[in-house]
Order: C-alpha cells, then sequence, then structure tokens
C-alpha cells in the first residue's frame, strides 16, 4: 500500500513539475511583461497561458494514457520473475518512454496551440515563426524540468539518507 501511494504521490510531483515548465517556457516566450497585451487589452499573458493550458491538458492526458498502458502491459509480462537486468532495462525504458512522451506531449501542445492562435496575437507571443516558437519555448521547457528535476532527485536523496541513519 505504500508503494502504491509513493507512485501516486510521485506522480503528482512530476504532472505539477510539467506544468510549472508548461507555464514558465510560455513565460519565457512572452515578449513583455505578463500584463503587456498588444492589440487588444484582454489578451495579456495569463488569458493565452490557460488557453494554451486547456490544449496542454489534452496533451498530457493522452500521454499519461498511453504511458499507463504501456507500463501495465510491461508490469503484465515480468509477472514478477524478472531478472535485476531485466528489471533495470524495464524501469530503464519506461523513463525513456515517459521523457519522450512528455517532450511529444509539449511539441504537440505548441503545434496546435500557434495552429489555433489568432495571427495578430503570434505577435505578442513572438510565434509569427513556427520554428523560432517550438525552439524557444521547448528550450524554456527542457531547462525549467531539469532543474525541476535535479532539485526534486536531490531532495529524494537527502530523505533517503536520513531514513537510513547516514547524516
Amino acid at each position: 500500500m505504500a508503494a502504491i501511494s509513493r507512485r501516486i504521490a510521485n506522480a503528482a510531483v512530476l504532472a505539477f513539475l510539467l506544468c510549472v515548465a508548461e507555464v514558465m517556457a510560455s513565460f519565457l516566450c512572452w515578449s513583455g511583461t505578463p500584463a503587456d497585451a498588444l492589440p487588444d487589452p484582454r489578451f495579456n499573458f495569463w488569458y493565452l497561458e490557460v488557453w494554451r493550458l486547456r490544449y496542454w491538458a489534452a496533451c498530457f492526458f493522452c500521454a499519461s494514457l498511453v504511458w499507463l498502458i504501456v507500463r501495465s502491459c510491461a508490469e503484465g509480462r515480468a509477472g514478477g520473475g524478472e531478472t535485476n537486468a531485466q528489471y533495470s532495462f524495464k524501469k530503464l525504458a519506461l523513463w525513456l518512454l515517459a521523457i519522450g512522451l512528455a517532450v511529444s506531449a509539449e511539441l504537440g501542445t505548441s503545434l496546435w496551440y500557434q495552429r489555433r492562435l489568432p495571427w495578430i496575437l503570434s505577435f505578442t507571443m513572438d510565434a509569427t515563426d513556427l520554428h523560432l516558437y517550438l525552439r524557444d519555448h521547448l528550450t524554456g521547457w527542457t531547462l525549467v524540468v531539469s532543474v525541476g528535476l535535479v532539485l526534486w532527485c536531490l531532495q529524494k536523496y537527502k530523505v533517503r539518507r536520513r531514513a537510513g541513519g547516514t547524516p
């Protein structure tokens, strides 16, 4: 039971990290202050970001569903009789799949959102050039996710060291 609650907590932390990275990447792409809204004052950063987060939620849900299906298939095939090497390979493969799906969800969100964004609003977000927009957004997203994962892993390492009795 503790392992299941730990998995749920880890999944929640990762989902929160990806959501924060999504918002921070958009903020880094924004060409003004969050309250700037040209040409229409209704379309400020937060309005457009909430709009973008709806696309992100759909892409994230689909990527999560694919990951859960693959993970349940991998767990079902193993059946508990796997060697350490098989377990390590499965764990590595699932992490690589998760990374690939997270990047795919981010790229899918950016493509879907940018295509739906009214052309006049794309000036505010520097989104008139799709390649530049994707590069800038993915760079910011990668930076935030990397820093977040490093901090999360360091925190987990500290907790494990304390639980093991090592100072």
